[in-house]
């Protein structure tokens, strides 16, 4: 959000813009309390939550996507849960999920170690 307003602030005046090209969101005139000045402003939260719930739903819809086509590879629409399924990708998938909400692991770390296991575990290298 300070970024966010640190954008709006250089866009109403550009002189607050640094040389560097970096903005000065921790100016005075742009503070917290500009922030979250219009919290209770309906005018102003609907659209923001209208996109980000349809963000939310595209990252969801993706998500969904490619889970069901990596743990069902012969799956279609006419038959989704068609051929053999892929038992090690859900376990991949699994121990992320654990990795990164119960221990809270580095995220890129977690990719690189599923990225890893999911070539060693591919069939085109068994």
């Amino acid at each position: 959000m300070a970024i966010y307003a640190g954008f709006i602030g250089g866009r109403i005046d550009p002189a607050k813009f640094q040389a560097g090209g970096g903005h000065r969101a921790s100016d005075r005139r742009y503070g917290s309390a500009q922030i979250e000045a219009p919290h209770g402003d309906i005018k102003f939260i609907a659209p923001l939550t209208g996109i980000t719930a349809a963000v939310v739903g595209v990252i969801l819809n993706l998500a969904v996507f490619f889970a069901w086509h990596v743990f069902w590879p012969q799956g279609n629409e006419g038959a989704p849960f068609a051929g053999a399924s892929r038992p090690e990708a859900v376990l991949i998938a699994a121990a992320a999920f654990i990795a990164l909400w119960k221990y809270r692991a580095d995220i890129v770390r977690v990719i690189g170690v599923c990225a890893v296991l999911g070539l060693l575990l591919s069939p085109a290298l068994a």
